[in-house]
């Protein structure tokens, strides 16, 4: 998986945490492998009053070896747990689930925002990242788009108002994979949904 400039395979108990506006993709490689997405709006933990808008983590993978002491297995345990608690609340849809769901994505971040190494935002840096996520997401759609015609990487690279040489470096370092491996994943992907 891939989160902004970060690339992980993931493992059994490995979680992944992408922010609005991140950009993030997977790639199972031929792989089997099962995945569980919490997806929701911010505004149901009160954002930005519920995530400060200030830090962010300095990594966007939380790995089961981050429990070194027996407080951290604890601590990874029960995000661990919360995560099988929403998806148990989403799937049974009982009484008052939503409620329930809300409480829970707040005990969820408030244990992230506690235990896990944050970093303050730098908001010149953040400026060019803001920036830069920005331009690649209008490419990404772009290739969504238009992924069935003949796309040159030169193409993208007009998209992007970018130097050839520059969008090649920019694109790998912000998706994890070369322009061309990214566009032959689109195409694969879009066939083999065709014939499922």
């Amino acid at each position: 998986m891939g989160i902004n400039s970060e690339t992980k395979v993931l493992e059994t108990g490995v979680m992944a945490i992408c922010s609005s506006g991140d950009i993030h993709y997977y790639d199972s490689k031929d792989s089997s492998s099962k995945i569980m997405l919490i997806i929701f709006n911010p505004s149901l933990i009160g954002f930005p009053g519920g995530w400060p808008l200030n830090v962010r983590l300095t990594l966007p993978f939380i790995e089961k070896r981050f429990a070194t002491r027996s407080e951290d297995e604890d601590i990874n345990n029960r995000l661990s747990a919360v995560m099988l608690e929403l998806m148990r609340e989403y799937n049974q849809k009982l009484e008052y689930h939503e409620q329930l769901i809300i409480g829970l994505l707040h005990e969820w971040s408030g244990l992230i925002l506690r235990h896990l190494p944050l970093e303050k935002i730098n908001p010149q840096k953040d400026k060019r990242r803001i920036t830069n996520m920005k331009i690649m997401q209008e490419v990404l759609e772009y290739l969504d788009l238009n992924y069935m015609h003949a796309i040159t990487l030169a193409d993208a690279a007009r998209q992007a108002n970018m130097s050839l040489f520059y969008f090649s470096r920019f694109f790998k370092s912000i998706s994890g994979m070369s322009y061309i491996a990214y566009l032959s994943n689109i195409r694969i992907n879009q066939v083999s949904a065709r014939f499922i």
